[in-house]
């Protein structure tokens, strides 16, 4: 669930690293508690976002590659000659 002192955005961001979402639930439990205060709260997810992003900038060296199936082929330029 949305938390009210989080954009959509902000959201977005931190809810695609699991530590990010950790933190997020627990900024929410302490503003339910009445532990902090929601812009408290914002700020800390501020500098979370900030800084996760600047690190997995320069720490992360990942590559992504996948197979795919190819079942069928229609081409439909001039000189290839038609469906094959």
């Amino acid at each position: 669930m949305l938390a009210a002192w989080q954009t959509a955005a902000q959201r977005m961001l931190t809810v695609q690293h699991s530590i990010g979402q950790t933190l997020a639930d627990t900024l929410d439990e302490l503003i339910s508690s009445r532990r902090i205060e929601p812009q408290l709260a914002m700020r800390v997810m501020q500098n979370f976002d900030q800084n996760i992003a600047a690190v997995l900038g320069e720490k992360v060296k990942a590559r992504l590659s996948f197979k795919v199936i190819l079942a069928r082929y229609t081409s439909t330029s001039p000189s290839s000659g038609g469906v094959f």
